[in-house]
């Protein structure tokens, strides 16, 4: 299981134990670092961007209010990603929201806190873990774009088109276009070792 995490064991421990200790500075980086990821994630469930905002939203003040009960930083990343998912099919339910996703949501394992300290989490617990560390990745490259580059691609990510931008914006469609040409470009370069993080946007 700690091999899906990406994030250094030290600075992980480090991050835990802060956390624990009741260090808002520490909950802060950990919101700043995966707020993002874990809303793409919960995003590609529910279909609805502002709804998956207000899911990561409620988990990490879940995190907060139980942050003595984590022991270890893959068990918190553990706890994030089925709380998440969970209120994610439950959204679907809620809302009557007939795809396949609902269909398979009542097959889906519930974890508890004692499970997560005992690893035993499934397969596709994992593989999500690790997509999130990734977006993670993909995410902390974009926040060092310039202002408008980064605002730009975000939206996109968001499911905004290229004419929404523009108006969203005040800029005309060719200069949305040029300015995340560019954005791109530099991406490409600083993720040449996950190239896969580019069909992100």
């Amino acid at each position: 299981m700690q091999k899906a995490i990406h994030m250094s064991q030290e600075a992980g421990e480090d991050l835990i134990k802060g956390i624990q200790s009741g260090n808002s500075k520490a909950f802060v980086r950990l919101y700043d670092d995966y707020f993002f990821s874990i809303t793409y994630y919960t995003n590609g469930i529910t279909g609805n961007w502002f709804e998956a905002e207000n899911i990561a939203a409620d988990t990490f003040e879940k995190v907060w209010l139980m942050r003595a009960n984590f022991a270890r930083f893959p068990d918190l990343m553990a706890f994030i990603y089925v709380t998440c998912r969970n209120s994610a099919y439950n959204y679907l339910r809620t809302t009557h929201h007939k795809n396949k996703k609902e269909l398979f949501a009542g097959d889906l394992p519930m974890l508890s806190l004692e499970d997560l300290a005992a690893d035993e989490l499934d397969e596709e617990t994992e593989r999500a873990i690790v997509e999130v560390e990734l977006l993670r990745k993909l995410h902390a490259e974009i926040s060092l774009l310039t202002p408008k580059r980064r605002q730009i691609l975000e939206l996109y990510i968001q499911g905004l088109d290229m004419a929404q931008i523009a108006a969203e914006m005040g800029l005309s469609e060719e200069a949305v276009r040029n300015a995340k040409f560019k954005a791109l470009k530099r991406l490409q370069k600083k993720l040449k070792d996950h190239p896969i993080l580019l069909l992100v946007i």
